[in-house]
């Protein structure tokens, strides 16, 4: 698990937790499906205990597949609740554009050398 915050917060560094119970991450686990969590009061299990002691309200979650094997699952948490009156309009795509950069992210897992990234992830300009 890990943790991005713009307060500086963070997870301990290596802390795993066991799957189950009614989270984003067991979700997406479950099914390789994206998954969101709108109240994250109703989320239960060892994850769920993280993003709710952190002060999550709502949660999304898309699978990190790396070389065709599932390696993760990547999330987004909010601690705002409710949401701003135009969020469902502008993340009606959040499980699509997190899972695009989920893959971008699996690259450079699979590619650790830079030499070794496709010539199109060789730099920004392709």
């Amino acid at each position: 698990m890990g943790l991005w915050a713009p307060t500086g917060e963070t997870l301990p560094v290596g802390l795993r937790e066991r799957l189950g119970g009614r989270s984003v991450t067991t979700a997406v686990h479950a099914t390789g499906a994206p998954a969101r969590i709108e109240d994250y009061a109703e989320a239960a299990g060892a994850i769920a205990a993280v993003g709710q002691n952190w002060g999550a309200k709502v949660a999304v979650g898309v699978s990190a597949i790396v070389e065709g094997r599932r390696w993760g699952v990547m999330t987004l948490t909010s601690r705002r609740s409710p949401l701003p009156a135009d969020t469902e309009e502008r993340l009606a795509d959040t499980e699509e554009r997190l899972a695009d950069f989920t893959e971008l992210i699996a690259v450079a897992i699979a590619c650790p050398s830079r030499s070794s990234w496709p010539r199109t992830m060789s730099s920004p300009r392709g």
